[in-house]
C-alpha cells in the first residue's frame, strides 16, 4: 500500500490565482492523498472569514505580496492550521521569510509533484519542511542534538515521526542508504541504540511531543 495514503487526512485549502495551478494541484492531492480539498474565494476578507469558518488542516498558497500578508493572520486565527508554500518564487529567498511568519513549509515548484506531496506528508505529521533553508532548525533549542548536523536533526525527528527511510529519502532526494547511513551515524553520535530511544530523547528535550 502507498504509505502517503496512511497519513491522518485533514482538508485542504488552496490558494492560488492560476486556476489551472488550483485545478491540477486538487485533483493530484484528492485522488493521491485522499485528502477533502476546498476551493478559495475571490478576496483576502472572504479568504479570512472562510479559513477560520472551515479550519482547514492545512492550506498550500503561492507567495506573493497579498499571501505574503495574509500567512500570519492565519497562524494568528488558526493555530492548529499547518501552511505550505508552494510556489515559484525564489526560494533562497522567500524560505527564511515565510517560515519566520508561520509557515511551515516551502516548496519550489521546479520540484517534481511527488516532493510536494511527501512535504505534505510531513508537515501533516508536524515536520516542518524548509529543503532550501539550511539554517532553518524549527524553532528547536537543539542541546544535547547540537553535534548533529540540521540534515541529522531533521532525520531525527522524521524517524522519531514514524516515517520509513524510503519516505524520508523522496522529500529530501537521497538514496535510502544515505538515510540509513544518516540514522547510523545519528544513533552512534547520540549513543543510543535505536529509533525508541530516539523518540525518548526528542521528547525529554521537548523536541517532539
Amino acid at each position: 500500500m502507498d504509505t502517503i495514503n496512511k497519513v491522518i487526512k485533514p482538508s485542504v485549502y488552496i490558494i492560488d490565482e492560476h486556476p489551472i495551478v488550483r485545478d491540477s494541484l486538487a485533483t493530484l492531492i484528492s485522488s493521491r492523498l485522499g485528502m477533502r480539498v476546498i476551493g478559495s474565494p475571490e478576496n483576502n476578507l472572504d479568504l479570512l472569514v472562510e479559513i477560520v469558518n472551515e479550519k482547514p488542516g492545512l492550506i498550500i498558497l503561492d507567495v506573493n505580496m497579498s499571501t505574503m500578508k495574509v500567512i500570519s493572520s492565519i497562524k494568528r486565527e488558526c493555530k492548529n492550521t499547518k501552511i505550505l508554500v508552494y510556489s515559484g518564487s525564489n526560494e533562497g529567498v522567500y524560505s527564511r521569510r515565510v517560515s519566520q511568519m508561520g509557515a511551515n513549509g516551502f516548496i519550489s515548484r521546479k520540484h517534481s509533484f511527488e516532493v510536494l506531496l511527501n512535504a505534505i506528508n510531513l508537515i501533516v505529521n508536524d515536520i516542518n519542511c524548509f529543503p532550501s533553508y539550511s539554517d532553518h532548525s524549527d524553532g528547536v533549542q537543539l542541546g544535547v542534538f547540537s553535534q548533529l548536523s540540521k540534515r541529522e536533526v531533521s532525520i531525527a525527528i522524521a524517524l522519531a515521526k514514524g516515517l520509513k527511510n524510503h519516505e524520508i529519502s523522496k522529500f529530501f532526494n537521497i538514496s535510502a542508504k544515505t538515510v540509513s547511513s544518516h540514522k547510523r551515524n545519528i544513533l552512534e553520535k547520540l549513543n543510543i541504540h535505536s529509533v525508541i530511544d530516539l523518540v525518548g530523547l526528542l521528547e525529554v528535550n521537548d523536541i517532539i511531543d
